[in-house]
């Protein structure tokens, strides 16, 4: 796995920023299942980091990261459903467009079970991907007005999905390999599996209902 690059607003010790980033988390409501419940869906939300200024940045004493988002294709801008937005990001956005609030919310941003949240559009790679995504170069058009929630993504050295791009192009031995990773939820049991030697709990997931 290459030890290069660098997250969002992580341009320190010489190197080189790259442009983008989505944040990332956490299961919220949406939908009814079954019995009843709210069916989880996938959810960007900021991230606690170091600021300066309103600004995330890396310190000396902090661990370099080992992702290089400009050599992604932009997982975390597209795989999760939603990402949250607040009245601050929404400002930003409107003087980064020159319009005003009221412009920029509808404009950019939807509403979502009581919370505002960016719009997505169809995307190249993905199902869907965030309003703001270059798709032919996977970079962000806002990067300097974009949310909270993206600058803090994905909050600490490593980013599994840069890690999980990386395995599997050198496990086919192909740049040209790209994971389509999809966030979903089942219900997860245990259970103990038993031979003539030994006994071992394991995982189980339900079968999803149609």
């Amino acid at each position: 796995m290459a030890d290069e690059g660098l997250g969002a607003d992580e341009a320190g010790n010489g190197m080189t920023k790259p442009r983008r980033r989505r944040g990332a988390k956490a299961p919220a409501s949406g939908g009814e299942g079954p019995q009843g419940a709210k069916k989880p869906q996938t959810i960007l939300e900021p991230d606690v980091g170091v600021t300066v200024e309103g600004e995330r940045v890396i310190k000396d004493e902090q661990p370099r990261v080992y992702f290089n988002c400009s050599k992604c294709p932009a997982f975390c801008c597209s795989i999760y459903e939603r990402v949250k937005v607040t009245k601050r990001d929404i400002t930003r956005l409107a003087k980064h467009f020159g319009v005003s609030f009221e412009v920029a919310r509808a404009r950019y941003t939807r509403d979502h079970d009581d919370e505002r949240v960016l719009k997505r559009v169809d995307d190249a790679i993905f199902p869907e991907t965030c309003i703001f995504l270059d798709q032919r170069t996977r970079g962000c058009t806002v990067y300097h007005a974009r949310p909270g929630t993206c600058r803090g993504y994905p909050g600490r050295s490593r980013c599994a999905y840069y890690d999980l791009l990386q395995f599997e192009r050198k496990q086919q031995d192909d740049e040209n390999v790209v994971p389509i990773v999809t966030i979903t939820f089942r219900e997860v049991e245990e259970e103990v599996v038993s031979d003539e030697d030994s006994s071992e709990r394991i995982q189980t997931w339900k079968r999803r209902k149609r």
